[in-house]
């Protein structure tokens, strides 16, 4: 499988090459609408992530498409998980031998399809620590703004 392509921001910020086509004020690309094709859970994600990604500057009007399908993936994982809790993770069912046996709720393989959906789609937009580590790498706190550092060093 070929490696995915890393987003011109993500590069033009570690340093690996691309253009920077990006403004240095953030602010002067307005934070995209969210699309009509969002379901409610998705619009209601769209907002918080929207404007954290608008605040450190990755996300352009280019980006609500793969924005939205990653707020639809986070909504799938959220109404999966609401089933699961609800129902369960396993039900019974009787075989045609009469015996019992114990099977996964579909919602399972529903959460786990929309959880590697969402993991993705988050180190897309550099959400997961091991993105940022790509993009900033050792952070950008400095050892008196790290709170942990007095803990774990």
């Amino acid at each position: 499988m070929p490696r995915k392509r890393t987003p011109a921001s993500i590069a033009a910020i570690t340093g690996q090459g691309g253009v920077n086509n990006f403004p240095d004020d953030p602010g002067e690309f307005a934070v995209p609408e969210a699309p009509a094709f969002l379901t409610r859970r998705a619009r209601e994600a769209w907002g918080g992530l929207a404007e954290m990604l608008h605040g450190v500057g990755v996300l352009t009007n280019s980006d609500t498409l793969a924005l939205g399908m990653l707020c639809e993936a986070f909504s799938d994982w959220q109404e999966a998980s609401d089933v699961v809790q609800a129902e369960g993770a396993t039900y019974r069912q009787e075989t045609e031998t009469g015996k019992e046996m114990i099977r996964a709720h579909p919602a399972v393989a529903q959460r786990a399809d929309a959880w590697r959906r969402l993991q993705s789609s988050l180190g897309d937009f550099g959400l997961t620590p091991s993105a940022r580590e790509a993009i900033m790498p050792g952070g950008r706190l400095t050892p008196e703004d790290d709170i942990a550092a007095k803990y774990f060093l």
